[in-house]
């Protein structure tokens, strides 16, 4: 058990024997649960930074580096964002090399040697096939199917990091998600949905099927539901759906994959972020000021003219000076013009839209267009930019958005009277 701010225990998330838990329900369970023994047989229960260079150096990662954090700061969730920090691409043999330095690891060569000591490094959200490609040596690793979930293993995702690597508290929008933990430790912090108006959900950084809390670290302290789980090498955690989780490495290093699982009800969940991604990709890039996640992106113009008519760019101009992605966008995620935008909404909302697969998560974007089964350029559909105009600003959704609106601003107010 965690101790809060006031004391109290956070309950630990229960552990369970694989054989006492009907493998054909994992990705069903209501509350979250830890499953030990479930991945004795897989050959990835074997590796390790060290095998991850050897047999398979030469593979492509995007590693994320963030400073040290400080401990006993008090500031907001959104204070350290994953769009911050500095982002490089290297092999995996480079990152293990980084990650076998001695802490703080601050004798790498190139330019890993320039990150401060106590640095983290994470690769994460890397989908086995762009890791990997077709590799049978990595492929036949992972075996959900054996534990009964229909997802192959080119599906996983690999997560790689150092002491300190984190992702901050989010709720994945749809479907459940299954997490086996390699190597390493990390500490899972866990919330129910009903924890949701504590937590103070936010869109900013915008990621596809990711809800980003904006609580203070104290709030998340003492937010209500709140659950441990410490992973440990061979642990199979299950997060059922629109748990909010944060996750942090806190062993020298850490491996472990990732698969997320389609629920029968996450039809009317992907149609909501068909519908997020059209306005956020819209709206985000014309706010301005650090408050807004927005740096970089002031002159981007791109709603004018967002028709649906073909050359609709949307946020594609948002990029920041130096050329790289926006802070208003998470890593990893790319805007979409808003005619593809809106394509994609009418194809979630239409028949197919329950046919989608979760691998759109964390996708690049043409990849995700084709998975989210966008149509081509000269294809019409029967949501129109008109339509959706409507629905956002009439009675009763315009009603609820001013409400939202009207507490934002008053929380906004709060907050620098406070400070003043």
């Amino acid at each position: 058990m965690e101790a809060t701010k006031n004391g109290r225990q956070a309950p630990s998330v229960p552990r369970v024997p694989i054989g006492r838990h009907g493998a054909r329900a994992l990705a069903h369970v209501a509350r979250p649960v830890v499953l030990t023994g479930a991945i004795d047989a897989w050959g990835a229960r074997l590796w390790t930074p060290q095998l991850l260079a050897s047999e398979f150096g030469g593979a492509c990662v995007r590693a994320r580096f963030h400073e040290p954090a400080d401990a006993d700061a008090e500031t907001d969730a959104d204070a350290q964002v994953e769009t911050d920090g500095l982002e490089l691409e290297l092999t995996m043999r480079e990152f293990c090399a980084w990650l076998a330095l001695a802490e703080p690891r601050s004798a790498a060569p190139g330019p890993l040697g320039a990150l401060p000591a106590g640095a983290s490094g994470y690769v994460s959200y890397a989908r086995f096939h762009s890791v990997f490609g077709a590799d049978a040596r990595a492929l036949s690793s992972v075996d959900w199917r054996a534990l009964g979930l229909d997802v192959p293993a080119e599906a996983s995702t690999l997560w790689v990091g150092s002491r300190g690597a984190s992702t901050p508290c989010h709720q994945d929008a749809y479907g459940a998600n299954a997490v086996a933990q390699l190597h390493g430790t990390k500490l899972w912090v866990l919330f129910p949905p009903s924890a949701r108006a504590s937590l103070r959900p936010s869109r900013v950084p915008y990621e596809e099927s990711s809800i980003f809390a904006r609580a203070s670290a104290s709030e998340l302290r003492d937010a209500p539901g709140r659950l441990t789980a410490e992973l440990g090498p061979g642990d199979l955690l299950l997060v059922p759906k629109h748990w909010y989780h944060a996750v942090t490495t806190v062993s020298p290093a850490s491996i472990s994959v990732n698969a997320w699982l389609d629920l029968p009800d996450d039809a009317l969940d992907r149609a909501r972020e068909a519908l997020v991604r059209l306005v956020a990709c819209a709206l985000l890039p014309l706010g301005t000021g650090a408050s807004e996640r927005a740096d970089g992106a002031d002159g981007a113009d791109g709603a004018d003219g967002a028709d649906g008519a073909d050359g609709a760019d949307g946020a594609d101009g948002a990029d920041g000076a130096d050329g790289a992605p926006p802070r208003w966008l998470n890593h990893g995620e790319e805007a979409w013009p808003a005619a593809q935008s809106l394509r994609a909404l009418d194809a979630a909302l239409g028949a197919e839209g329950a046919r989608n697969s979760a691998a759109t998560r964390a996708t690049p974007s043409a990849a995700a267009r084709r998975e989210t089964g966008a149509t081509p350029a000269d294809a019409e559909g029967d949501v129109t930019m008109a339509d959706v105009v409507d629905a956002l600003c009439t009675a009763p959704a315009l009603d609820v958005v001013l409400m939202a609106l009207r507490e934002a601003r008053r929380a906004r107010r709060q907050a620098r009277e406070g400070g003043a």
